[in-house]
C-alpha cells in the first residue's frame, strides 16, 4: 500500500483551465491599465477627491477579488461600496465643500483661473488698419492699409461657410499677411456685403513677423491684439510667494494680487494695498471656518435666520402633534363598535394618502388663491370675510400646517387602527366596570399601551419633516419675504428650503455652494443627532441591565 501511494501522482490540470487563467491576466491588466489612465486624467482636470475615491475603491476591489480568504467579501463589497458612494461619500464631499469659497463666482481651480486671464486679449486702438474686402469667385482677400503707406494682403479665403457655436467661440483662424507694394485693381465689396460676412471674419487672427495678431473692430477696420494680463512681479512688494500671484493690466496699466482669503485676483493701489475691486472669474480656495461663520454672525440678517431655524423646529413638531393628534382620534373613532360603514369611512379618509403630494398641495395652493380661490370664497359667504393666505405670516404658515396635516394624518391613523387592534379587550372591560370615562381608559390604558411603539415613528416623522422641501416649494415657495430681510428669506422657508435658494442663487444673487455646504453640514448634525436620540431610546436592553434596574 506504501509502494501505491509513493508512485501517486496528482493530476494534471486540464488546459482549458490555464486559458481561463491567462484570460483572466490579461483582462486584470487591460483593466488596471484603462483604471490607471482614468486616474490621470482626472489628477490632470483638478478632480483629486474623485481620483482619491476611485483609487481607493479600485484597490480594495482587486484587493478582494484576488485575496481567496477573503471570498465571502466579494458578496458583501457591492452592498458597502453602493453605502459608501450614495451616503458616505456626498456627506463627506458636502462637508469638504463647506470649507471652500465654492461657487458660481468661485468654479474655476487657481491655475485654470490664471490660464484664463492670461488668455485675454484688447484691441490697441492707437493703431488702426482699413481693410477692403474682394472676392474672386467663391473666395475671398482682405487688403489693409495702415495709413502711411504700407500695405497688406492675405490669400484667398473662403468665408461663405455656416458658422456653429463652437467655431464662434474657439481659438480663432490664423491667417498669414505678406506685404505688397499698392492696392490691388478692382472694386472692393459693398458695405451689406461685408456686414453679411462679419461673423466669419470675426473668427480671423491676421498675423504678421514678430507683430501682434490683427482683430476685426468695427466693419472697416482692423486693431493689434494684445494680451490683456501678464504675470509680472511690482517693484515696490516683497517677491510673491506663491507662482503666478502677481498679474499687470496692460490696459489699465495696474497690478493685481490673488486674494487667497476670497479667491478673486485684486486690484492694488499705489501704495501696493489690496482695494474692493476684483477680476472674474475668481478661483476655489480653502477659507476654513468663514462659511460657519457667516450663518452664525450673519449681522442683519442673523436674526432672520434664527427665525428660519425656529419655525423648522416649530413646524416638525406642530406637524408630527397635529398629524398625530388627528389620526389618533380618527383611529379610535373608526374602532368604536357603534360608528356603522367603517370600511366606507376608512376608504374615504385614506384618499389623501393615495394621491400624488405635488398634486393636492397645487389643489390647495389655488384653493387658497386670495382673489379667487374657494377657501376664501367659502369664508366670505359664511362670516363676510377674506385673508391674504400668501402675504401675511401668521396666515401663511397657518396654510402650511393645514396642507401638510392633511397629507400626514393618514399615515398615523393607519399605525393608530392596527395598534389599537392589539390592545386586550379585557382592560377595557374592567375599566367600565371601575366607572372609568374615555379620557381617562385613553390616558391610562391605550396611551401607555401604544407610546412605546409610536416613539420611534414619531421621532422619524418629525425628522422627515425637519426637512420637509417640496410642501413650502410648492405651495407658499417660502414667500411672504422678511420685510427687514438685506438677502431674499422667507417667512415660510425651512432650513433645507434656505440652503437650496442659497446653492439656486435666490439669496445672494449667485450660486453660494460653499455657504449652503456649511448650513447642509450643520444640518446633517442636528439630523444625526436626532437620530441616535431615537436609537437610545428604542435601545433593547440586556436581561442583566434589567436586573440591575431592579
Amino acid at each position: 500500500m506504501a509502494s501505491t501511494l509513493g508512485r501517486y501522482r496528482s493530476p494534471k490540470k486540464p488546459l482549458s483551465s490555464l486559458l481561463t487563467r491567462v484570460t483572466f491576466i490579461i483582462l486584470f491588466v487591460i483593466l488596471f491599465a484603462l483604471f490607471s489612465m482614468g486616474l490621470v486624467r482626472l489628477y490632470a482636470l483638478g478632480e483629486y477627491a474623485v481620483a482619491i475615491v476611485c483609487l481607493i475603491v479600485g484597490l480594495s476591489a482587486s484587493y478582494i477579488t484576488l485575496n481567496k480568504r477573503l471570498v465571502a467579501w466579494r458578496f458583501l463589497y457591492p452592498a458597502l461600496l453602493l453605502i459608501f458612494l450614495m451616503m458616505l461619500f456626498p456627506i463627506v464631499y458636502s462637508v469638504a465643500i463647506g470649507f471652500t469659497n465654492y461657487s458660481s463666482k468661485n468654479l474655476l481651480t487657481y491655475e485654470r483661473v490664471v490660464n484664463y486671464h492670461l488668455e485675454q486679449t484688447y484691441a490697441e486702438k492707437k493703431q488702426r488698419f482699413k481693410f477692403q474686402l474682394y472676392q474672386a469667385d467663391n473666395q475671398y482677400q482682405i487688403t489693409l492699409n495702415d495709413g502711411s503707406g504700407l500695405w497688406l494682403q492675405t490669400p484667398f479665403l473662403t468665408l461663405n461657410q455656416p458658422l456653429d457655436k463652437a467655431t464662434e467661440a474657439g481659438p480663432k483662424r490664423a491667417i498669414p499677411l505678406a506685404v505688397i507694394s499698392a492696392a490691388p485693381s478692382g472694386e472692393p465689396l459693398a458695405m451689406r456685403d461685408v456686414i453679411k460676412l462679419k461673423a466669419q471674419l470675426k473668427t480671423l487672427a491676421l498675423t504678421r513677423d514678430n507683430e501682434p495678431d490683427l482683430m476685426m473692430y468695427g466693419f472697416r477696420e482692423f486693431l493689434p491684439l494684445l494680451p490683456r494680463y501678464e504675470i509680472k512681479q511690482p517693484d515696490n512688494l516683497p517677491m510673491a510667494e506663491r507662482p503666478n500671484e502677481f498679474l499687470y493690466d496692460n490696459q489699465d496699466k495696474r497690478y493685481l494680487q490673488a486674494d487667497f482669503n476670497n479667491g478673486f485676483y485684486t486690484y492694488l493701489n499705489d501704495a501696493g494695498e489690496m482695494t474692493e475691486k476684483t477680476l472674474s472669474p475668481g478661483f476655489v480656495t480653502h477659507v476654513g471656518w468663514k462659511n460657519y461663520h457667516t450663518i452664525f454672525a450673519m449681522d442683519e440678517d442673523r436674526k432672520n435666520l434664527a427665525k428660519v431655524a425656529l419655525w423648522t423646529v416649530s413646524f416638525a413638531l406642530l406637524t408630527v402633534l397635529m398629524q398625530f393628534s388627528l389620526g389618533m382620534l380618527l383611529a379610535s373613532l373608526l374602532n368604536w363598535h357603534r360608528v356603522k360603514g367603517q370600511r366606507i369611512f376608512r376608504t374615504l379618509l385614506l384618499i389623501p394618502f393615495a394621491v400624488p403630494a405635488f398634486i393636492s398641495i397645487m389643489i390647495f395652493r389655488a384653493m387658497f388663491n386670495s382673489e379667487f380661490g374657494d377657501v376664501n370664497a367659502l369664508l366670505e359667504f359664511l362670516f363676510g370675510m377674506r385673508f391674504e393666505w400668501y402675504f401675511n405670516p401668521w396666515l401663511a404658515k397657518l396654510q402650511v400646517l393645514l396642507v401638510n396635516l392633511w397629507l400626514g394624518f393618514p399615515y398615523f391613523m393607519l399605525l393608530a387602527m392596527g395598534m389599537l387592534k392589539s390592545i386586550p379587550s379585557d382592560l377595557y372591560e374592567a375599566a367600565n366596570m371601575d366607572g372609568a370615562g374615555t379620557w381617562y381608559k385613553f390616558r391610562f390604558i391605550t396611551l401607555p399601551m401604544i407610546i412605546k411603539s409610536l416613539t420611534p415613528l414619531l421621532i422619524m416623522s418629525f425628522t422627515f419633516n425637519f426637512n420637509n422641501f417640496l410642501v413650502i416649494a410648492l405651495l407658499t415657495r417660502g414667500g411672504p419675504r422678511m420685510d427687514d430681510a438685506t438677502v431674499l428669506i422667507g417667512e415660510t422657508q425651512l432650513l433645507i428650503n434656505y440652503i437650496y435658494d442659497l446653492a439656486n442663487g435666490s439669496v445672494l444673487g449667485y450660486q453660494a455652494y460653499g455657504l449652503a455646504s456649511a448650513l447642509s453640514g450643520f444640518l446633517f448634525l442636528v439630523i444625526a443627532s436626532i437620530s441616535l436620540w431615537q436609537f437610545w431610546l428604542t435601545r433593547e436592553k440586556s436581561p442583566r441591565s434589567e436586573l440591575q434596574e431592579h
